[in-house]
């Protein structure tokens, strides 16, 4: 095949016309051509938008809560062994302020929910 080419030596003068014409065609860039009022006219004819209700998902607090009661029932296991060994005492400590942060947050989001702050 390499040794056929395109364009052989007895192609025709308008061919060669041809080939330059299209050549010329395919270089040019398009220039689109968009009517005035096309983005109205569209938009007229979308039917209107239904709206858009988002209920609360409430995952956060819910993880939350199962992480209070895993948090109590570590706090009452290291309670049981701190006479033994002093350093459940600060496993208990640092136990007891997740705690305290987890009801923080806790109160906090409720306050802000029953305000009407979702931000």
């Amino acid at each position: 095949m390499a040794e056929l080419s395109m364009n052989s030596p007895q192609d025709s003068p308008d061919s060669l016309r041809l080939d330059a014409k299209i050549a010329r065609v395919l270089e040019l860039a398009p220039q689109p051509k968009i009517p005035a009022g096309f983005a109205a006219r569209l938009a007229a004819q979308l039917p209107p938008a239904e709206a858009m209700t988002l209920a609360p998902s409430r995952y956060g607090r819910n993880t939350a809560a199962v992480c209070v009661a895993i948090l109590l029932a570590l706090i009452f296991l290291a309670a049981r062994d701190a006479a033994d060994f002093p350093i459940w005492i600060s496993i208990e400590a640092l136990l007891s302020l997740q705690l305290a942060l987890i009801a923080i947050g806790l109160t906090v989001g409720s306050f802000r929910s029953a305000l009407g702050w979702f931000s």
